[in-house]
């Protein structure tokens, strides 16, 4: 990661949007055993859980993103996975810069919701136009183009 990164405090919903946006599979990978055929998914994490976890935290930040201060029990019942996913998800959130420490010495830690200047080089964002064809491509597959219908009849 780079050391001249800015980070940028942010508000709940900018924040929840760039979460939605982004495609987190891959982030943290897993071990697996090496030398076998076997996916490398062993104590991997899965985009939708991490986005999961992270909306957890947003939900927990005041509307300008500061005093997030959940405990990992809380963020792993209300978003259904481990304390040892929490960690590890909470640790890459502030690794990216997406979570900042906020103080609370000898208590449960505090965060603040930032924006870091170099996200984009770590991870993969979707613009809106993206978001938009990849449903539109979706919902095209599960039901045919839009506009025709399963009724339509040629009547040659």
């Amino acid at each position: 990661m780079t050391t001249d990164r800015e980070v940028h405090p942010c508000d709940r919903f900018d924040w929840e949007g760039i979460v939605l946006s982004c495609r987190w599979s891959g982030l943290i990978g897993g071990t697996g055993r090496p030398g076998t055929t076997r996916k490398q998914t062993r104590g991997g994490i899965a985009g939708p859980t991490f986005k999961a976890v992270a909306l957890v935290y947003a939900t927990h930040a005041n509307p300008d993103g500061s005093r997030v201060f959940p405990s990992d029990a809380r963020v792993a019942v209300l978003s259904e996975v481990g304390m040892a996913t929490v960690k590890a998800i909470r640790q890459k959130l502030i690794e990216l810069g997406l979570l900042t420490p906020d103080g609370r010495e000898g208590r449960a830690p505090r965060y603040r919701l930032t924006m870091p200047s170099d996200l984009f080089e770590h991870v993969e964002f979707w613009s809106p136009a993206q978001i938009t064809e990849t449903a539109k491509a979706m919902r095209d597959r599960r039901r045919g183009p839009r506009g025709s219908s399963s009724t339509d009849v040629d009547n040659e």
